[in-house]
């Protein structure tokens, strides 16, 4: 009998401390509203201030895009050029083919206040007009190898021929003033240019110039002092052919690739 009471005296006392430990658990602490307040005004404080930066950030790459898109589109008379991945400047010219992309390596406003024998431009349109063919005659001294810039020559003379081929429908060729040690090319100079023969022969001299020849009107004389020089001349001559560059100041700008040969 004294043993049971005792054994329910146990169980009671045992179920209020558990109680007891549920109710602690279940309290949880208190946050004021002025704290909540305070939190969410530092939240749209801090979104705020990210979203400035982010506009802010937004405005200088366009400011950067444009002005990258000022430097690499600069229009030149009627022409719209376009400086590409390898820094060469392109525009479109209208060809006997139809329109077409056309690269020089400077563009005309570097050029325009060099001078220029408009001579040249008088001739070769004769011999386009004739049906005649374009030649590159490369003065013999320009491949010694021992010159810097060998190669240039070269690039020059590819770029004109392309523009006579390309833009006015040319046939084109090319050889050297005199025999080459090692190699079997064609000798030809402004001796060989005619009426439908315009050559453009490319010499070292005391000057950077290209003038037409005293001696055969059908011949334009490219003379250099550094062979750097032959790629600027070149770009030089190709833009008053085309007209890119106006032939005076007081004319506009002429392209003489709109008037077509009539087969």
């Amino acid at each position: 009998m004294t043993t049971k009471v005792k054994k329910k005296k146990s169980v009671k006392k045992n179920t209020d401390n558990t109680n007891k430990k549920k109710v602690k658990s279940e309290v949880k602490p208190k946050i004021s509203e002025k704290s909540l307040k305070d939190y969410s005004t530092i939240i749209a404080i801090v979104v705020v201030v990210l979203l400035v930066v982010v506009a802010i950030i937004g405005i200088n790459i366009d400011k950067n895009n444009k002005k990258k898109a000022l430097i690499n589109e600069f229009p030149y008379n009627s022409f719209e050029f376009i400086k590409d991945q390898n820094g060469h400047w392109v525009t479109t010219m209208n060809t006997y083919q139809g329109d077409r992309k056309v690269p020089f390596y400077y563009h005309p406003s570097e050029l325009d206040n060099l001078e220029y024998d408009h001579r040249i431009n008088e001739m070769f349109s004769i011999v386009y007009e004739r049906g005649g063919k374009f030649t590159v005659a490369y003065g013999a001294e320009l491949a010694n190898p021992d010159i810097p810039g060998t190669g240039l020559p070269a690039i020059a003379g590819l770029e004109m021929s392309k523009i006579a081929a390309y833009i006015f429908g040319m046939e084109t060729s090319a050889g050297f003033t005199g025999e080459i040690e090692g190699g079997n090319f064609s000798l030809v100079s402004c001796a060989n240019a005619s009426s439908t023969n315009y050559v453009l022969e490319m010499r070292l001299g005391k000057e950077n110039n290209i003038y037409s020849s005293k001696e055969n009107i059908f011949c334009a004389i490219m003379e250099v002092t550094d062979l750097n020089e032959t790629v600027v001349l070149a770009d030089l001559m190709a833009y008053k052919i085309t007209g890119v560059i106006n032939m005076t100041k007081e004319k506009k700008a002429e392209k003489y690739s709109t008037v077509h040969r009539n087969n």
